[in-house]
């Protein structure tokens, strides 16, 4: 598709809806991405900087250009993608239909279950075989993924690949860092960020102006307005979030805010420290706020905090910004239209949403021409148009700051603006090598906590013998 495959996106979209974004979001400037989380300029954090060795050719467009890997061979004309049975697959599948339209390649998307999509890749790769042209890979995934060298680095197909300003990158989600073994902006790039899925606070805007109360700044700002509001007989959850289902997700965010973590320093030093004083504070700051909301907290798991939100019961929460959706369907929900939303409150430390994205990359087995193929799909999906339109039009994440701050303006799409404001201060999940390891070893102590059943001290100590272990496990030292 060349240099010009962003910008000719946007010209080639026929129906109404497109032409309205032409005279609207896109006359703010026509190349750039989608995906999982906002996008920024080279000097945010959270983006990949302007002299880094990733960005060097001079390209500014989401296509890769005339660089790079050769391409003799037969014209591809058809891609098979891997997939996930997401909510948002079904305005995946439209803009692949646009995509078809404007290019006449044929794209099959071959969907799986969740962990049935890792297993039907990682079978692919290690045989070699041709059964996926573009690869989707969750966040948990990237550091097997790229470790194991399963996905071609995109300079060895385009050498000439710059990433645009505009998309997010989520710190680092596409790129490796061979030395210390995670995701780094600094690190060689092997994918981009197509589902920008982050968590964000939501709240009733009617109930709060009752209160005659703000949006909180921390949590325990949010724990006190919680109170309140069921002390004055305003709602019957003062605050809702997952107690069950990875509950080091919805943890982490306060951990991080209150300056904790759950490595001394991920890639130079392995030692757990999720166990300090700083842990133990963060999570008695977590059990005080599932406290507030439906009880057992162990069973409350994110459908359950969505119809909690969306039945009117609950006052204000946290979880990831693919709920706004549901949250201003008023087919849905009895709050539509009286929701507002915020970046995440804060610790004693700093605000600190976690991130749960979506990659797309090539297999490293790929013949050139078909890498190319696979590459020029990949970067028209992250370009400006079919983002704003998978926002506006489909409820997908753009990965993108142009098209969260376009798409928020629409109605029903105010969620994105939280997105969009706290781009800044997003938190890496899970990315290591170990990953589905850990999370399978830590969620049974954590849950353990949860129920009760251990006091916090002595379950984060659990948590934490099981993280060594499976560091020891993994051979890469503590």
């Amino acid at each position: 598709m060349g240099q010009t495959a962003g910008n000719g996106a946007s010209r080639a979209w026929t129906t109404n809806r497109r032409n309205f974004l032409r005279m609207g979001a896109v006359l703010a400037g026509v190349p750039v991405l989608d995906g999982l989380l906002s996008a920024c300029g080279g000097s945010h954090k959270g983006s990949l900087p302007a002299g880094d060795a990733s960005t060097k050719g001079g390209a500014t467009g989401a296509a890769p250009s005339s660089g790079g890997a050769q391409t003799s061979g037969p014209k591809v004309t058809s891609l098979t993608i891997a997939t996930a049975e997401t909510p948002w697959l079904d305005g995946y599948k439209a803009l692949i239909s646009e995509y078809e339209k404007q290019t006449s390649v044929q794209v099959t998307l071959r969907s799986f279950p969740f962990a049935g999509l890792r297993t039907q890749m990682i079978t692919a790769v290690q045989n070699s075989n041709h059964a996926f042209d573009v690869l989707q890979i969750n966040e948990q995934w990237t550091g097997e993924f790229y470790n194991s060298g399963w996905v071609m680095p995109i300079k060895s197909i385009d050498s000439g690949f710059a990433l645009d300003p505009q998309l997010i990158t989520y710190q680092g989600v596409g790129s490796w860092d061979t030395t210390k073994k995670v995701t780094s902006d600094t690190g060689t790039l092997y994918a981009l960020p197509i589902n920008g899925n982050a968590q964000i606070y939501y709240y009733r805007k009617d109930i709060f102006n009752e209160l005659g109360v703000s949006p909180p700044k921390t949590f325990d700002d949010a724990i006190k307005i919680g109170k309140q509001a069921k002390s004055a007989g305003k709602a019957k959850y003062g605050y809702v979030l997952r107690g069950t289902n990875t509950v080091s997700f919805t943890f982490s965010p306060i951990l991080n805010g209150y300056g904790g973590d759950w490595f001394v320093n991920a890639g130079t030093d392995w030692t757990p420290r999720i166990n300090d004083d700083i842990g133990v504070q963060a999570m008695q700051t977590y059990l005080e706020l599932l406290a507030l909301g439906p009880q057992p907290a162990q069973t409350v798991a994110q459908s359950q905090v969505g119809a909690a939100m969306q039945s009117g019961q609950a006052l204000q929460g946290h979880s990831v910004a693919a709920l706004g959706g549901q949250f201003e369907d008023p087919q849905k929900s009895r709050v539509a239209g009286n929701l507002g939303y915020a970046a995440m409150p804060a610790g004693s430390k700093r605000s600190a949403p976690g991130t749960g994205t979506w990659v797309l990359g090539v297999p490293a087995h790929a013949d050139p021409a078909r890498a190319k193929a696979a590459l020029d799909f990949i970067t028209w999906l992250v370009g400006k148009t079919p983002m704003t339109e998978w926002a506006e039009q489909h409820g997908g994440i753009p990965t993108r700051q142009d098209a969260l701050q376009s798409a928020a303006t629409t109605q029903g799409n105010a969620y994105l603006g939280a997105l969009a404001d706290e781009h800044s201060d997003y938190v890496a999940g899970f990315r290591y090598t170990f990953a589905a390891e850990m999370i399978q070893a830590i969620e049974p102590p954590l849950a353990n906590i949860v129920s009760g059943g251990t006091p916090v001290k002595k379950g984060l100590d659990a948590v934490a013998s099981a993280m060594a272990k499976v560091v020891k496990d993994a051979g890469i030292g503590s």
